[in-house]
């Protein structure tokens, strides 16, 4: 059974990025068009799950599907969409998680929403303590059930998305 727990923010999550993101790009090749670090263990000082999320860009997802037998040899179960449209949706490590990959093709509006909400973190500090507390909350009331520890954030989220496509630019 997975865990749910918020931890502070660990100086080796980009590195864990960065070496995850050259085996990614070594192994699909031209598939990939952008590789961004994502969610909360990419923005600086924020606690998070110990979870590194990668958001692939690539040429279409049916030319990522024809891959999956490589992210599976890679240590990848692939997930399909897992519940958003036009995903791809990989996990690395099981029930102790290391890595997770969202991919969409070129161009899906789940791109920039994913960078504006990470930016938007980034430059707005007292926000992003916010967050933090809420998602420590969020961690102790869900009780280990993932899909509860999301609900508990998703007001935070959809609220200050908006205000992140405010003026967005890529």
């Amino acid at each position: 059974m997975r865990t749910v727990i918020v931890v502070p923010y660990d100086k080796q999550w980009p590195l864990m990025f960065e070496s995850e993101s050259s085996l990614i790009q070594a192994l699909l090749g031209e598939v990939v068009k952008g590789i961004h670090h994502i969610g909360s263990t990419s923005v600086p000082g924020l606690a998070a799950k110990p979870v590194i999320d990668i958001l692939l860009e690539v040429v279409g997802v049916s030319e990522l599907d024809k891959c999956n037998s490589v992210m599976t040899r890679a240590g990848y179960i692939a997930r399909g969409e897992n519940g958003i449209r036009g995903r791809r949706y990989f996990i690395k490590g099981g029930d102790k998680r290391s890595h997770q990959v969202h991919a969409f093709a070129v161009g899906d509006m789940q791109v920039v929403k994913h960078l504006a909400f990470r930016d938007y973190l980034i430059k707005n500090r007292e926000e992003a303590v916010l967050y933090t507390e809420i998602k420590r909350a969020a961690a102790l009331a869900s009780k280990n059930d993932v899909q509860r520890y999301c609900e508990l954030k998703a007001g935070f989220i959809e609220h200050h998305l908006q205000l992140a496509l405010i003026g967005f630019k890529r």
